[in-house]
């Protein structure tokens, strides 16, 4: 039952916090008694009846006055811009389904029970060009005591992935082509006659960067000509270049799923996507067309929301609505793909065709980067800074995070480094690859069982302003380490054994770490 009923019976007002009410005033027996609501009750809001509300006293207590309230419901809904096209699906846990074929209000057909959460995705797009999602965190919220009609549903065009432009209306131009020659190893000098264009294309529209295999290239060399990109005999990745001319006369194949060459014409290696969106975040799959994943993209959102809420809830912190490419690896300009851009975006590389077999599938390959990118969204919004060089703190804390919430596995974490040193082993002042610097110091705070929620909460919520540098692991940063993570771990418990484990210098006690950093 909600709060706040009010019964009323002979001027006397009660408020009702129990199944059970009586009045304390007392009504002579022969005398007429009647019962009625002054306030019906909220948080939820119900609406009240009673039965047997009236009667005359008899010779003992009147108690068969019975009170039924059931549940208000209102409805859930808000305004659709932008729309063009049919398709448009909107679903909520609540609230039901809805197709929306044009612009303006909406109201999802079931009613929504007071107190409930509503959470409202965008799960199928419109046809046509304009791709729509859900703005901020409209789409989310508790039902009071009154409709919901603020619910904002966005629709504009597609957007490339990240750090790319897609190449229509001339938008490439101010990039040079890349051009490369494959010749016999042993004739580098070799002049080819046949050539192809390779186009990558998203939804259609040429992009400006990109990555392709060349395969059947054993005894072969392949040359950069002209243009930016990183070439070796088997694989050619760019990052501006409105396409890529290939010239050989070998008989090779172009990306993991083995296209052969338009000699003399365009060879298009063509990519879909498809967007899901809600409130916690935008969603993005992107997969070549000829690859089959059936449920990749609905699994990925689902698991992302989950992943984006728990963390949140973790660290009691929100970031900025996390919008989430998963590209697979022919769509990477840049290094290994993943990355944060600290406004929300996260790029997510999900490999390739043998990379996702040997993984067991695409959520194995994305769920453990995605933990870690989101964490560093979260890192960003940290009040008090973790200076002068946070970066080696913020990739540990991204996959203790990931790890302790469920989406990132216990050998991504450690104790086997990314260069192949073993924390235990080596100790963490052995270690060189920031990734792994980050995660050695937590490593063994997860040895000794302090890794824990509440303790990365404290690290999000630091009571110090700290200045080290958290990639060079001397006294100084043992200093700051000690007297955060006594902090973090509470009760008094002494973190010194922890980093005399990993192998970092302190001072003895946290109270004379605290007096060496000025704190």
């Amino acid at each position: 039952m909600g709060s706040g009923l009010v019964l009323k019976s002979n001027g006397e007002l009660l408020t009702v916090a129990s199944d059970a009410f009586v009045f304390t005033q007392r009504v002579a027996g022969g005398m007429p008694y009647a019962i009625g609501i002054e306030t019906q009750p909220r948080n939820p809001s119900q609406t009240c009846a009673i039965e047997h509300e009236s009667g005359v006293v008899a010779n003992a207590d009147a108690m068969d006055t019975i009170v039924k309230c059931t549940t208000d419901r209102f409805q859930v809904g808000g305004q659709v811009t932008g729309l063009q096209g049919s398709g448009l699906t909107l679903t909520a846990e609540f609230g039901g389904t809805l197709a929306i074929d044009a612009n303006g209000s909406f109201v999802l057909p079931d009613a929504v029970p007071s107190g409930a959460t509503y959470d409202v995705a965008v799960t199928g797009q419109p046809s046509g060009a304009a791709v729509c999602r859900v703005v901020g965190r409209s789409g989310r919220g508790v039902v009071a005591d009154a409709s919901v009609t603020n619910i904002d549903i966005a629709c504009a065009a597609r957007e490339p992935p990240p750090m790319m432009r897609f190449c229509e209306d001339r938008a490439c131009d101010d990039f040079a082509p890349v051009v490369v020659k494959i010749c016999p190893q042993q004739q580098p000098q070799c002049v080819p006659t046949r050539s192809t264009r390779i186009h990558l294309r998203v939804d259609g529209k040429r992009v400006s960067g990109g990555l392709v295999t060349l395969n059947g290239t054993a005894g072969l060399v392949t040359i950069l000509e002209s243009g930016g990109a990183q070439v070796s005999n088997t694989i050619l990745q760019w990052y501006a270049a409105p396409y890529v001319v290939v010239r050989s006369n070998a008989n090779v194949t172009f990306t993991y799923y083995d296209l052969s060459p338009v000699w003399g014409g365009a060879t298009n290696v063509d990519f879909e996507s498809a967007l899901r969106s809600n409130s916690t975040l935008d969603a993005t799959f992107y997969r070549h067309v000829s690859y089959a994943t059936p449920t990749a993209a609905a699994d990925l959102f689902a698991d992302a929301t989950d992943a984006v809420n728990t963390e949140e809830h973790m660290v009691e912190m929100t970031s900025e609505k996390i919008d989430a490419h998963f590209v697979p690896t022919e769509l990477v300009v840049s290094g290994e793909g993943n990355f944060s851009f600290g406004n929300g975006m996260v790029s997510i590389n999900y490999g390739n065709p043998p990379y996702i077999e040997a993984m067991g599938g695409i959520l194995n390959t994305a769920m453990p980067r995605f933990a870690h990118e989101t964490s560093h969204e979260l890192f960003n919004e940290i009040g008090r800074p973790y200076g002068d060089n946070s970066s080696c703190l913020n990739e540990g804390v991204a996959d203790a995070l990931g790890y302790t919430s469920g989406f990132l596995p216990e050998n991504e974490f450690g104790p086997m480094g990314l260069r192949g040193l073993d924390f235990e082993l080596d100790g963490c002042p052995a270690m060189t690859e920031m990734h792994d610097i980050g995660n050695c110091p937590l490593w063994f705070v997860k040895k000794a069982g302090l890794l824990t929620p509440s303790f990365l909460r404290s690290l999000f919520h630091p009571q110090h302003d700290y200045a080290f540098d958290s990639c060079a692991l001397n006294r100084h940063t043992g200093n700051s380490l000690l007297v955060m993570y006594t902090e973090a771990a509470g009760d008094g418990t002494n973190l010194g054994p922890v980093l005399d484990a990993a192998g970092i210098p302190h001072a003895a006690t946290y109270q004379a770490a605290k007096s060496e950093l000025g704190l």
